[in-house]
């Protein structure tokens, strides 16, 4: 788990690995949210489930997703950061702009965005053993 995978260069060790952690201080990040507020569930209103589908919970499932499986974690970390500010900010409060913070939160999946389109680009056919071996 923290060594290089087969034919994975030092660059994209790295990009793997700051995706990674960077993950854990965005998912660290909104759980202080959850946490602190204290609020409770029935005070949300109908429309902004809307916004809660997307973010946290979509971005939460991306970068857990994206340890495991960088594309699919990526696409749908951005993708609901994307969605988020499509539906909810242009739909439901008429300004698709809701703050730079969850462009911020959405980094890590950005880099396992990156990390997958590198690793296919530097891919030459050979298979991991130890990634077989796992599915």
């Amino acid at each position: 788990m923290f060594s290089p995978r087969v034919n994975e260069p030092t660059y994209l060790f790295a990009l793997r690995w700051t995706a990674r952690l960077l993950s854990i201080g965005s998912l660290g990040f909104m759980l202080l949210f959850v946490v602190g507020e204290g609020q409770s569930w029935s005070s949300v209103r109908t429309q902004d489930v809307v916004g809660l589908v997307f973010f946290p919970f979509g971005l939460t499932l991306g970068l857990v997703l994206g340890w495991r499986r960088e594309l699919s974690g990526g696409i749908i970390a951005v993708g609901s950061i994307a969605l988020f500010y499509l539906v909810y900010g242009l739909a439901v409060n008429s300004a698709i702009f809701q703050g730079w913070w969850f462009l911020v939160l959405s980094i890590p999946g950005w880099l396992f965005l990156l990390y997958a389109v590198l690793r296919h680009e530097h891919w030459n056919g050979e298979i991991d053993p130890a990634a077989a071996v796992r599915k």
